[in-house]
């Protein structure tokens, strides 16, 4: 998302991911968040722990979250 719209200029209809990891440090995260604001939603199982690493980044976008009670 951040080379698309940075780089390559182009303009996204929004960002959807499945059991992302934490990809960005807080301060490229709340930009691609001002970027992409209301456009960006990530959908995370249960207690997946891929979606936790690494530690030292954060979450971008809005959270689904699907449990064990739906």
């Amino acid at each position: 998302a951040y080379d698309l719209t940075e780089n390559e200029q182009r303009s996204l209809s929004g960002v959807v991911t499945f059991g992302q990891p934490m990809v960005a440090r807080a301060k490229l995260a709340d930009h691609l968040d001002d970027v992409l604001l209301g456009r960006y939603v990530r959908f995370v199982n249960g207690a997946d722990f891929v979606t936790r690493v690494p530690p030292s980044h954060t979450h971008c976008g809005s959270l689904v979250w699907f449990t064990g009670d739906g």
